[in-house]
């Protein structure tokens, strides 16, 4: 779950989710070059290489003070959630992509199903149930090469095998 500003302390990027305009969210996950590009897209320079500035200099004993790197941090938040509360989140997807950032929108509920991504990797499923007919069912996260994983059928109603089971145990 994603929390807004207000209702929680500043976290820590490289990897945080931030509200937009329109009440919905973006989630980063920016390590590295993906902190300076976002830093780039939207304007704010100032903390692009906050995090890497030491190493950049070949002083990788240095020990940066944990006080003042968190507060950096708090800053960089807080600059970051008023940004992109500027914009909705339809109007920042593209400008963040084409910086090349490591960002992806948080979907509604009924946004899920339409993803193009939930959709290309088959994380929802259509499946006959015996009484409701037709329910879309959670994909098998996974992939592999050569065997591709699949769900065959629902789990079975409250006790639709109870009458099997019993009689494969001889109490039939």
């Amino acid at each position: 779950m994603v929390f807004t500003a207000q209702e929680n302390p500043p976290r820590q990027p490289p990897a945080d989710g931030f509200e937009c305009k329109d009440g919905k969210f973006i989630l980063f996950a920016v390590a590295g070059e993906y902190w300076d590009k976002l830093c780039k897209a939207v304007g704010l320079e100032k903390f692009s290489s906050y995090v890497d500035d030491i190493q950049a200099f070949g002083l990788e004993d240095y020990r940066p003070d944990p006080v003042e790197t968190r507060r950096k941090q708090r800053e960089a938040v807080s600059a970051l959630t008023s940004i992109f509360l500027g914009k909705t989140r339809a109007e920042w997807m593209p400008i963040l992509i084409k910086a090349d950032t490591c960002v992806t929108p948080v979907n509604e509920i009924d946004e899920l199903f339409e993803d193009p991504q939930i959709i290309a990797r088959k994380m929802v499923v259509e499946l006959d149930h015996p009484t409701l007919g037709k329910i879309k069912q959670v994909g098998i996260p996974f992939k592999m090469s050569d065997t591709q994983p699949e769900i065959r059928s629902m789990a079975p109603l409250t006790g639709q095998n109870t009458a099997e089971i019993l009689a494969e145990l001889g109490l039939l």
